[in-house]
């Protein structure tokens, strides 16, 4: 979800239900800044670990995935970003 809030589209699409099946179990997702280049890295790097295929790849909880975006909101705050990111 948070792929495609922040790219505009979903990272596999315009595939038939079994392609897109066997991309979303065999194909890394693309890097969110494919699509929308603006996204800050350590976002992107956050959103590709929520969707590394190996489990022990992705965050263990929503709370470690929230804590990895606050983590990269506080490091821009640190060095006068100009665009401020949100963690809800």
């Amino acid at each position: 979800m948070a792929f495609e809030l922040l790219a505009g589209q979903k990272p596999f699409e315009g595939m038939s239900v079994r392609q897109l099946c066997l991309a979303h179990l065999s194909r890394p997702a693309p890097d969110v800044r494919e699509f929308a280049p603006d996204v800050p890295e350590s976002v992107a790097l956050a959103v590709g670990r929520a969707l590394a295929k190996e489990r022990a790849e992705r965050p263990a909880t929503c709370g470690e995935l929230v804590e990895q975006l606050r983590g990269s909101a506080q490091s821009r705050a640190a060095t006068g970003s100009q665009r401020k990111w949100v963690v809800a």
